[in-house]
């Protein structure tokens, strides 16, 4: 009978001694995660930090709750006035009139509109204005600004007054609708200027788009009756930019539950900076093209049939951060073709393949990045995402770093080359398995120092060039599925059930026979990595006990090459690796109480 590690003590002889609910983390602030709630559809709650996590569905909201400290990776985001050096614009459904000149908020705009029809004026938006919605104000609509700022006077859009975050809604929910004369069960309604309309949902029935295959409908007239003569019961158009949307009803009735989703609430130019805004009810959040220098910070987007937050293709240098996305439909956060682009201390949570009723489809994972390079992707906290936490495809020297991730359907799948992976913590909770990494070019992909824990299938899975070293792998079944070409070592592995959970070429073994048959993970321990709590949940969990098998076991990977002399080697927490008398295993370095480091941020 092979050797299977067991947990060792009771859960409350384990766990930390600091008191329940409490982590410091890297940024000295907690999140809270609520492990059967979830913030209710349409409502932005305010009491709790704007960065928290949500589980499960509105429909189990009246069961009690147990609510614990995962980690924090950002500030508790406070709606304050948007700073900026140039002149203001201000924006106010409730005290605004489009016939002011917007320039103070005694006499703001009213309408979304301003703001598309100031960017293509003669005398559009310039390096340094700032355009501020009112808190607390509500508008249906979207941002379209394509101008751009300059490094050192960006162009700002943001919030002014006290409240709540001023709130956009993509579904166009208060749409009026006009029956066309001449066209029998055809209504038309107002969208806002230049307004792409996505998706169009009568109930959950999905309408399908008409294109106008040439036709200038926009003339009006004969070749707008021509358009509008090509639509079937159940159609909608046109699916470009446009002010006015046309559908064809099933029933020929004036449309009721009628949903026009937009396809993004902001698009916006170079150098421009958008915060504290709250995003609803779309099909993409942010959706940005060909930008250099864009920050997204201290937003919420919720309910997103698409993705939350979109680099589309050739976005450079951009900063997505401390952004809470809820609910989304194909992926929270996704990076196209995007080069040297951060996303940092995000809260995602509930991407799923069901929103609003209606049903969606995509990667559903939290993060991707496809056919990017020199990416950023760190300090975030990831829950319930049906897909894996950070996927991938085809990417190139990207780094994902210091992520806590929990309940996902896998945990991070890199596909590409010179890609690192370090310092995360995957609790998978049984929802997904762990690590399958594919190398597409040359460079190696490192893969060190990550917890990957209750993992379902398998713990970490890869093939040439692929290096595991110094991870915890705590799992039911297979903990490695590897071939000839796999490169491992530095490991510690705990089985909570299979007998043989090592996998190499196609055959199961134990710890002992896989090591002989394999020649891989001579240096790796197969034993309880011995965390503070015998049942961990909240990141702080994952720090290793006094008598851990971990301590000291792992490799200095900073001689070993896995990173650049200028990195940083740090653990999650910021404590420099190694500490004692070698590297640690896992996500945390263990620290003796009396010689615990100030926690800092990795360089």
């Amino acid at each position: 009978m092979p050797t299977r590690c067991v947990k060792v003590g009771s859960a409350s002889s384990q766990r930390a001694q600091a008191p329940r609910g409490f982590l410091p983390s890297v940024a000295g602030i907690a999140v809270t995660v609520e492990r059967c709630l979830l913030l209710p559809t349409g409502d932005a709650r305010r009491g709790v930090p704007s960065g928290s996590l949500h589980a499960a569905a509105p429909s189990v909201a009246k069961r009690v709750c147990r609510v614990v400290t995962v980690l924090a990776f950002a500030v508790v985001f406070v709606n304050t006035e948007t700073a900026a050096s140039g002149p203001p614009y201000y924006i106010s459904s409730s005290q605004g009139d489009d016939s002011n000149a917007g320039t103070s908020p005694v006499a703001p705009w009213k309408s979304l509109d301003r703001i598309y029809l100031k960017s293509v004026s003669k005398s559009p938006f310039r390096p340094g204005d700032a355009i501020l919605l009112k808190a607390g104000d509500t508008w249906y609509g979207n941002i379209y600004e394509p101008n751009p700022g300059t490094a050192a006077a960006p162009i700002v859009i943001g919030s002014y007054g006290h409240g709540a975050k001023p709130v956009i809604y993509g579904d166009n929910e208060n749409a009026r609708w006009t029956p066309v004369q001449g066209h029998a069960g055809i209504y038309s309604t107002y969208v806002g200027v230049h307004n792409v309309i996505d998706k169009v949902y009568q109930g959950t029935t999905n309408y399908p788009s008409i294109s106008p295959g040439g036709i200038p409908f926009w003339k009006g007239g004969a070749s707008l009756d021509a358009y509008l003569n090509t639509f079937i019961r159940g159609s909608y158009g046109p699916s470009t930019a446009t002010n006015t949307i046309y559908v064809k009803t099933l029933d020929g009735q004036a449309p009721v539950n009628m949903k026009l989703f937009n396809h993004s609430l902001v698009s916006v130019g170079s150098f421009v900076t958008v915060e504290n805004l709250d995003l609803r009810r779309s099909f993409c959040g942010f959706d940005l093209t060909r930008t250099d220098h864009v920050v997204i910070a201290n937003n919420s987007v919720q309910d997103t049939l698409g993705i939350g937050i979109y680099l589309r293709i050739r976005n450079t240098n951009a900063l997505v951060e401390k952004n809470a996305i809820t609910r989304t439909g194909n992926d929270a956060i996704y990076v196209l073709e995007g080069h040297y682009n951060t996303v940092r201390g995000n809260t995602v949570s509930h991407v799923t393949n069901s929103v609003l009723g209606v049903r969606t489809g995509g990667d559903l994972c939290a993060i991707g990045l496809q056919e990017s390079s020199n990416n950023l992707v760190e300090y975030n906290a990831v829950s319930y995402a049906r897909g894996s936490a950070v996927d991938y495809y085809y990417e190139k020297e990207s780094a994902v770093r210091y992520n806590y991730c929990y309940h996902t359907g896998g945990a991070a799948y890199p596909h590409g080359t010179g890609l690192r992976v370090y310092g995360n913590i995957f609790h998978l909770d049984g929802a997904g398995n762990g690590m399958n990494a594919r190398n597409t070019g040359t460079s190696p992909i490192h893969v060190f120092n990550n917890v990957f824990y209750a993992t379902k299938s398998f713990g970490i899975m890869g093939g040439a060039r692929v290096k595991f070293r110094n991870n915890i792998v705590v799992g039911r079944s297979s903990l490695v599925v590897f071939t000839s070409v796999s490169d491992s070592d530095y490991n510690c592995y705990c089985s909570r059930g299979a007998d043989a959970p090592f996998n190499w070429s196609s055959r199961a073994y134990s710890f002992s026979q896989y090591r002989r048959a394999s020649g891989l993970d001579q240096h790796s321990v197969f034993a309880d990595p011995m965390f503070v709590a015998a049942n961990p949940f909240q990141a702080g969990d994952f720090r290793l006990r006094d008598r851990s098998p971990c301590i000291d076991r792992g490799l200095d990977l900073k001689r070993a090459g896995f990173l650049s002399p200028s990195d940083s080697y740090r653990d999650l927490l910021g404590t420099t690796i190694p500490q004692g008398n070698g590297a640690d295993i896992g996500a945390y370095e263990y620290v003796p109480k009396a010689q615990e480091q100030p926690h800092k941020r990795s360089d």
